[in-house]
């Protein structure tokens, strides 16, 4: 008899180790359910909060709002839909809005230094006069944006799509520009000392009487570009297509030419 109890134990304890991690996965299985669909009501209510610093809109259809002059500062806005929204002197400053789609937004003069806007979709937006020193903005989608006047000090665009994009007058000093497609966009006047623009594609880019002192533009697409009249003192354009491109005017001294030998001071509009 002691051994068949003993052996009807054992046999419930294995029972036991054998089903007990099933209950278990059901449980947790039954808890992600019942949170997949409370989570969506949270976002919800959360997209019906007050504009504030640190406010959370995350994944919010906010398409056409009025946000202006809007204090956000550290709010996290991630995947919203802010298409045309106005928010004219908005401060985001350290907000975040990666993967946002700012299409057509208006953000003149905002106040948006520190932002996270990687990924971030804002073709035809208005950023005239932002503030946007020492942003992440790579990877976004720029298309005809404009940006005049805009502060963007030490940004990071990597590969941004900055097509057709006007940035007459900004400040794009220590930016990094690398694999930005700025074909047919607007420099004018632009500071870009010490930007890094390597393998960027500037073709018919113009950039009359841009500042590139010490820019490395080694690599980049300079063809049918504009540099008349530019500033070009000690840039770095070894290996760069400089085809069609106009220097009429612009300052060559110390200029590191795309074959790699350095043009002679006093180089204007041709390297000597």
């Amino acid at each position: 008899m002691g051994n068949k109890f003993s052996h009807q134990r054992g046999y419930n304890n294995q029972m036991r180790r054998i089903h007990l991690p099933h209950i278990r996965f059901r449980g947790l299985a039954l808890f992600v359910t019942v949170l997949a669909g409370v989570l969506p009501l949270v976002t919800q209510a959360a997209c019906e909060d007050a504009p504030a610093p640190g406010v959370r809109w995350v994944r919010c259809d906010l398409a056409g709002a009025d946000l202006s002059e809007a204090d956000l500062r550290g709010a996290s806005l991630v995947r919203s839909d802010l298409s045309n929204a106005r928010m004219a002197a908005v401060n985001l400053r350290g907000a975040d809005l990666g993967h946002a789609d700012l299409s057509g937004a208006d953000l003149s003069d905002a106040k948006m230094d520190d932002v996270n806007l990687t990924s971030a979709r804002m073709a035809d937006a208005n950023l005239t006069g932002a503030r946007l020193a020492n942003a992440r903005i790579n990877r976004a989608v720029l298309l005809r944006a404009d940006l005049s006047q805009a502060d963007l000090r030490n940004a990071d665009l990597y590969d941004s799509d900055l097509q057709q994009a006007k940035l007459v007058g900004a400040n794009l000093a220590g930016a990094k520009l690398e694999e930005v497609n700025l074909q047919g966009a607007d420099l004018s006047d632009a500071n870009l000392q010490r930007a890094t623009l390597v393998s960027a594609d500037l073709e018919e880019a113009v950039l009359k009487g841009a500042d590139l002192r010490r820019a490395v533009m080694s690599r980049a697409t300079l063809v049918d570009a504009d540099l008349s009249n530019a500033d070009m003192r000690g840039v770095d354009l070894s290996e760069a297509d400089l085809s069609y491109a106009n220097f009429e005017g612009a300052l060559l001294d110390n200029v590191i030419w795309s074959d790699r030998r350095r043009c002679r001071p006093g180089s204007v509009g041709v390297c000597k």
